[in-house]
């Protein structure tokens, strides 16, 4: 547990092979050590905000408390495992200037998060992330060169010291330790906050940055709106928050990484009064095969009779739902079916059949038309959304993704993000958001070879710790070499 001495504090974790130290004097520092071994040499957090101050420099402690939970969480759509122990020891030291600081340590990582208590709103200006280490290690990453970005790259493997003085890394990212553990970056808990990616910091080093807030922007076409102009900060925000989790997910062997938790555990919990209508399954994917089907009596393409036939063919082999990509309207009215297109035709069919229909939206469609297409859906008995191309993690955007999780339960819809950031925690509170992307995944395949096979198998041990991906994890049957991707034929 945590004790105290010269305004340093130790907190381990249960079972005692991982320790937190914290040194309040000048500046909080944060040091990680894991069986004696230091990990994670002591690196400085704060948050600055207009009015207030930098809120970790020159602190002065009121109070500190800690404790001890240990106790099971069920979930309530499945996850990894029905019953996910939860047990950790806490810290939380209190200070002047009306914030704290919540330290935690679990048997397989670590965490820490701001908590403030004030009365107004807050501009939050920055924050400082740091994880300096004691060596130049390898480390796995994923790189993007801004904040308009899909989150799809390969891993890159590299020293910390190879890492580009350019551009971003989106977490999560994987620090192998020489002689001691791997651990894995990300956070949790990610709500009304921009999302976090990292720089090379100096020495051996990564320091975080978030998007700013975006002022101004601009539409590029039906899909795409960039931040034509951010603000010198990356949040206005309510004053009485506590705000992400940062999060080390440490394991002796990378195979230990695919049954943490830490992201599920250490988001906000279940917010859904009713969860018994939202059903995961597999699914029929049309833009997959380009909807292209043999040995049929009329004409494939995006048009009813495909999709009854999609749907005869997910009854017969047992696939829960079939997907209607891109297509089947006009992208920027949900309304304009596309002719052909029997639209209530096909979803009750799929109901006679018992699969059920989820319709590809674009996301700034979704938000121009949301009220009148979520009745308009769940009228038509449509079973969930996938939702595209929102390609930013700023606030506003971060915002946009809850709106989208709390109307869709409303209309008994689940939910996948695609053209997404990394999961951080929000499918705990809303588990009708049942996957997203954030991956560069095996629909690659149609057009390159970057989605090679070391690429595939590194996705499970660090894009997948932080949630489930939307990934493409293979074919029924793909295209021959030398033939485009649209010949590829499906079911």
């Amino acid at each position: 547990m945590a004790t105290a001495g010269a305004r340093t504090y130790s907190l381990s974790s249960p079972d005692s092979r991982i320790r937190i130290e914290v040194d309040t004097r000048e500046k909080v520092n944060w040091s990680v050590f894991y069986d004696d071994i230091l990990i994670l040499e002591p690196s400085g957090i704060s948050l600055t905000l207009d009015s207030f101050g930098t809120l970790g420099l020159n602190p002065r402690i009121i109070n500190q408390e800690s404790h001890s939970v240990d106790q099971g969480i069920q979930s309530f759509v499945p996850v990894k495992s029905s019953i996910i122990a939860d047990k950790y020891n806490e810290l939380v030291i209190s200070f002047r200037g009306e914030y704290r600081i919540a330290f935690r340590a679990y048997d397989n990582g670590v965490a820490y998060r701001f908590i403030t208590e004030i009365e107004n709103e807050l501009i939050i200006r920055s924050e400082e992330i740091n994880y300096s280490f004691p060596g130049n290690y390898d480390v796995i990453l994923t790189h993007t060169e801004g904040f308009i970005t899909h989150q799809e790259a390969l891993f890159r493997e590299m020293k910390l010291s190879d890492m580009a003085d350019s551009g971003l890394y989106f977490p999560p990212a994987l620090v192998r330790i020489k002689g001691g553990p791997v651990l894995l970056l990300t956070e949790a808990d990610l709500f009304d906050y921009p999302g976090t990616y990292y720089r090379k910091g100096d020495g051996y080093s990564l320091k975080g940055v978030q998007p700013g807030f975006v002022l101004k922007e601009r539409q590029i076409n039906d899909r795409t709106v960039i931040a034509e102009e951010r603000a010198d900060y990356i949040a206005e925000t309510t004053g009485t928050r506590s705000y992400p989790w940062r999060v080390i997910c440490i394991a002796g062997e990378e195979k230990d990484l695919l049954s943490n938790q830490l992201v599920y555990l250490l988001s906000r919990p279940l917010e859904l009064e009713n969860t018994g209508w939202i059903k995961p399954g597999k699914v029929a994917w049309d833009w997959w095969n380009a909807n292209n089907i043999s040995g049929v009596d009329f004409k494939s393409g995006i048009n009813t009779e495909t999709y009854l036939h999609y749907i005869d063919f997910a009854a017969e082999y047992g696939l829960e739902y079939i997907i209607l990509d891109e297509g089947w309207c006009h992208p920027s009215d949900h309304f304009r079916v596309t002719p052909g297109m029997d639209l209530e035709a096909i979803c009750n069919y799929g109901m006679e059949k018992g699969v059920g229909i989820i319709l590809w939206v674009v996301w700034k469609t979704l938000d121009n038309q949301l009220e009148e297409s979520l009745a308009w859906f769940e009228k038509l008995g449509v079973k969930g959304i996938k939702v595209d191309f929102m390609q930013r993690d700023d606030q506003w955007m971060v915002n946009y993704y809850l709106k989208i999780a709390r109307k869709a339960a409303e209309h008994n819809l689940l939910v996948d993000f695609h053209g997404s950031y990394k999961p951080s925690g929000l499918r705990r509170a809303y588990p009708n958001v049942m996957t997203r992307e954030g991956i560069l995944g095996m629909e690659h395949s149609k057009w390159g070879t970057d989605a090679n096979p070391d690429h595939n198998v590194t996705a499970p041990f660090i894009r997948m710790v932080a949630g489930p991906m939307d990934y493409t994890p293979g074919a029924m049957t793909m295209h021959t070499p030398g033939t485009s991707w649209p010949g590829s034929r499906g079911p």
